[in-house]
């Protein structure tokens, strides 16, 4: 006896009449606006699992036997492919991959390669799906794989030639056989260099990997050394995008010989999690004339001076700027840099958090706030501000240092009267994002509490479209604005 549930599901699955009356052509249509934009990997090396890209396809299919005649007749439904490589060991599995890549024809291929599960069989057990995606290798447009060593090295031997690969992502499941095994000469993909535009690399397989540097546009790699990171710069000339992730500075009497002026490159990030020298020899040697966007953390290095003077030699028209944990002296480096950049838009500094004696006179975000608050000879209330410093500047985001305060007072002077915010002389500056990590977002507030005059005319910015934003990481729900209005008794009806 079939309970109600089994008996209104064929009901559910048919097709509405009025899709069985549309044209095949239209509905393909239809179906091919559903099709997710091929996989990006240009925030990060996570791991590579899209389930979306295996489901749309099929759950076209399933509606009814219109759709699915349809479906598995429409090429582009098939172009990205998900795999979990641990669950396709077995011959049927691996007929369904061969199936769904013969229903993409000749288009282009996203596939995505990727284990939940450490691996329980041999190598041997996974060589016919390896080989089935391999025949199609001419046609990959991006591939991404995170896979053991042996199953990396053999699919590269078996892709004969990547002709139309744009987007390379190469990562390691960790599973103790590399560290094993003599790879001095291994070169992945042999004779046959592929020449993606974006190439996304993990340090294992770095010093095994032929590709066509002098192809790359974008590059991002994790766990390299800063010679390493040289070299790259030396031959990928046409980089416009690199991210350098945890770069293990240099040792001691490593040499660095010689200026890397590098003119394409536009974009640039850099991290280091345990620096173990003073200066980045990397940053020494480089000059970016063209570069706009730079991003740079390095806790806990003892000298930042070169930070000015890499500036001072690429004399680049920065916009996005992005200092993460350094110790840099405002008055000696950074107000240098930011006054010989008027081109910047964006500024972001997190002050690093320990390890200084006078944290108060490292950390204290006045002397920048005070620099951006200089005001005109005007002094009616519709003073325009001077734009001699950061006349770009659109947006700014500060954290603040433990048991610091925020110097308010001087804030409502860095966005200038509100009557005056259309004026097209001031400086564009329309964000303001200050962030803490609290331990008790309630104590202290005779320190916190933004001064009564100074947060009713931040309220009036607020009001007139300046985003003014207080965050505490730690008390996401804290509301800086409304404690200090409490704190003073007030109200916004008080203005």
């Amino acid at each position: 006896m079939p309970t109600d549930d089994t008996m209104h599901f064929p009901e559910f699955y048919n097709s509405p009449p009025a899709a069985s009356r549309c044209p095949p052509e239209i509905i393909c249509t239809i179906f091919e606006y559903s099709v997710p934009d091929p996989p990006q990997y240009d925030s990060d090396l996570r791991d590579p699992s899209h389930r979306q890209y295996s489901s749309i396809s099929l759950t076209l299919g399933a509606i009814c036997k219109h759709w699915r005649s349809i479906a598995w007749d429409t090429p582009l439904l098939w172009t990205t492919i998900s795999i979990a490589i641990d669950n396709f060991n077995k011959p049927d599995r691996v007929t369904l991959v061969e199936e769904w890549l013969t229903r993409s024809r000749n288009l282009p291929l996203n596939i995505i390669l990727h284990l939940r599960h450490p691996l329980d069989l041999p190598q041997d057990a996974y060589n016919p799906l390896l080989k089935a995606i391999s025949t199609t290798s001419h046609r990959w447009r991006t591939m991404s794989m995170k896979l053991p060593w042996d199953l990396t090295q053999s699919l590269c031997e078996m892709a004969e030639e990547l002709p139309m690969i744009h987007a390379l992502r190469m990562d390691l499941f960790e599973d103790g056989s590399m560290a094993t095994l003599d790879l001095y000469d291994v070169v992945l993909w042999g004779d046959e260099r592929p020449a993606p535009a974006k190439l996304w690399l993990c340090s294992p397989l770095m010093p095994h990997t032929n590709v066509v540097w002098e192809a790359l546009t974008t590059f991002k790699v994790r766990g390299i050394t800063a010679s390493d990171c040289s070299n790259i710069l030396r031959f990928a000339t046409m980089l416009d995008s690199c991210t350098f992730y945890d770069v293990i500075e240099a040792y001691e009497g490593q040499d660095f010989n010689g200026t890397i002026l590098h003119e394409k490159l536009r974009r640039l990030t850099y991290t280091t999690d345990k620096p173990e020298r003073s200066k980045p020899d990397l940053f020494i040697l480089l000059v970016l004339p063209g570069l706009t966007h730079f991003s740079y953390t390095a806790p806990k290095t003892a000298d930042e001076s070169w930070i000015m003077h890499f500036f001072e030699r690429s004399s680049c028209p920065l916009v996005e700027l992005e200092l993460i944990h350094l110790i840099i002296d405002y008055e000696a480096d950074l107000s240098f840099i930011l006054q010989t950049t008027p081109s910047i838009t964006r500024l972001t500094l997190f002050p690093l958090i320990e390890g200084q004696d006078n944290p108060e006179e490292a950390y204290t975000a006045a002397p920048l706030v005070k620099d951006l608050a200089q005001e005109s000879e005007e002094n009616d209330s519709a003073t325009i501000l001077s734009t001699d410093f950061l006349p770009n500047l659109r947006y700014l985001e500060y954290r603040l240092s433990p048991n610091l305060s925020f110097p308010w007072t001087n804030v409502p002077k860095m966005f200038g009267h509100p009557t005056a915010l259309s004026n097209p002389d001031r400086r564009p500056f329309k964000t303001l994002k200050v962030l803490n990590a609290d331990g008790d977002p309630s104590a202290n507030m005779h320190l916190k509490a933004i001064p009564k005059d100074v947060l009713l005319t931040l309220i009036e910015l607020r009001k007139a479209g300046i985003e003014i934003i207080y965050e505490d990481t730690n008390h996401p729900q804290m509301d800086l604005f409304a404690l200090s209005l409490a704190f003073h008794s007030m109200t916004e009806k008080d203005q």
